[in-house]
């Protein structure tokens, strides 16, 4: 088989092997994967053909460009696809955070829910258009660690994307596919942590009543605003970041409450969706 027959070969190869990915629902790599052997074989028809050695530097830096140019395009392809996209077609936001407590052998999950609206939604939403998601080849499990972060958007019903990243891990799952995700792969959980806290709106406050009983307590603004919380043990939080216990406050604590902004006017008040307190 000559060269270019097997550059022919190559070629079809690869657009059945997209072709059954289409088949299969899943367009991670398919224009990459099928410019692999295509390279393959451009490089040794490179060696086979009798042109100058000037000539062939010149044909293997163009067959270089046009695959990383190719190759690029394809990843910001399914970021839109994927991400962008889905994100922007989408009004609402869930996230939910888990840490396993390997002391204690126990699970603290904490969850915020928002809309499109808000600023936590739409600085989400510039942060994580910015990045590349590589699809793995490898789609076996993996170790994730003791924390993620885990960001849906969209209703639980019509989910558009949920993306789940993971502390010290390149890898994220994108609709549950495996991905590396880069530039910063591995700082990428903490820096969506920074912009849970910095995006959110800070509330002080002062309690005035607790009820271990139904986890709840009331808490006082400077400016006589009485605010009421249910549901508070899974936002508690210490400065350090640490799981806090209802039990542990007394009438009189200082608390902060990053939330969305959004305020219920009843009466007392209610923030509508917080995403920790921290005491």
């Amino acid at each position: 088989m000559s060269e270019y027959q097997c550059a022919f070969v190559a070629l079809l190869h690869g657009f059945r092997y997209n072709e059954r990915n289409y088949r299969e629902g899943d367009e991670t790599m398919d224009w990459v994967m099928c410019l692999l052997p295509m390279a393959v074989c451009f490089v040794g028809v490179l060696f086979s053909v009798k042109v100058s050695k000037k000539h062939k530097r010149i044909l293997a830096a163009a067959g270089v460009m046009l695959f990383l140019c190719v190759a690029f395009g394809s990843l910001a392809v399914y970021r839109v696809q994927k991400i962008t996209k889905p994100i922007r077609e989408s009004d609402t936001l869930a996230v939910a955070e888990m840490n396993l407590n390997s002391f204690r052998g126990d699970v603290e999950m904490n969850d915020l829910q928002t809309d499109a609206s808000t600023e936590l939604y739409q600085a989400l939403e510039e942060y994580l258009g910015k990045k590349l998601y590589l699809p793995c080849i490898n789609q076996d499990t993996f170790d994730a660690g003791g924390q993620d972060v885990v960001l849906q958007f969209g209703s639980d019903d019509e989910a558009k994307v949920w993306l789940a990243f993971y502390a010290d891990s390149r890898i994220c799952l994108v609709n549950g596919k495996k991905a590396y995700v880069f530039p910063g792969g591995k700082a990428v959980y903490q820096e969506i942590e920074e912009i849970l806290a910095s995006v959110s709106t800070y509330t002080a406050v002062t309690v005035t009543a607790i009820d271990e009983k139904n986890d709840f307590l009331m808490a006082e603004e400077k400016n006589g605003k009485l605010y009421a919380f249910h549901k508070v043990s899974e936002k508690l939080r210490t400065k350090s970041g640490k799981q806090a216990k209802l039990e542990d406050l007394a009438v009189g604590d200082e608390l902060t409450v990053l939330s969305d902004g959004r305020v219920l006017l009843s009466d007392p008040y209610q923030i509508e969706n917080i995403y920790q307190i921290y005491t």
